[in-house]
């Protein structure tokens, strides 16, 4: 049965080697049919793949040694390389040229748009930061402004020649 996979947690942070390795031999010595796995799936990319790259020897020992034969995927299920990865046909090259255009410009316009709402957020917080140093330069001149005003009133009614 092909499908069945074993999944080491190779992508899971702080993970080591001896845990990648102790899985992976734990998952193809299993002997129920239903969750015994004959395809590992390990990671190359999305962070640190430090754990899988110092595993994947001492996994290929261990298996080697136990009697695993390491074989594509395509003779697991009994096809030819060529059943599983056929030629394109020049005809269809237009197709594939297509495709990788339209992907470009996805790929690009949303690199874009991702830049678009950064750039957007950051102006947003600068508009506010700004309004707030306004709202308190406003706020510190209306207190400067009542306290002159209370002094020179109390000043006033203190002097008793200004107030006749």
């Amino acid at each position: 049965m092909v499908g069945l996979r074993i999944d080491p947690g190779d992508w899971e942070p702080y993970v080591t080697a001896d845990h990648v390795v102790q899985k992976t031999i734990d998952r193809a010595m299993d002997t129920n049919p239903e969750t015994r796995g004959q395809v590992i799936l390990l990671h190359d990319s999305g962070g640190d793949r430090q754990a899988t790259i110092d595993a994947l020897p001492r996994i290929i020992h261990e298996l080697r040694a136990r009697g695993f034969q390491f074989v594509p995927v395509s003779t697991l299920g009994g096809w030819s390389r060529d059943q599983v990865m056929p030629l394109l046909p020049p005809s269809q090259s237009v197709y594939t040229r297509t495709d990788a255009l339209a992907f470009l410009f996805l790929s690009t316009g949303g690199w874009l748009l991702q830049w678009a709402f950064i750039i957007g957020i950051v102006l947003g917080l600068g508009r506010l930061g700004v309004i707030w140093r306004v709202l308190c330069a406003m706020v510190c001149a209306q207190t400067t402004a009542k306290r002159k005003h209370s002094a020179n009133s109390t000043t006033v009614c203190f002097d008793h020649r200004a107030c006749l």
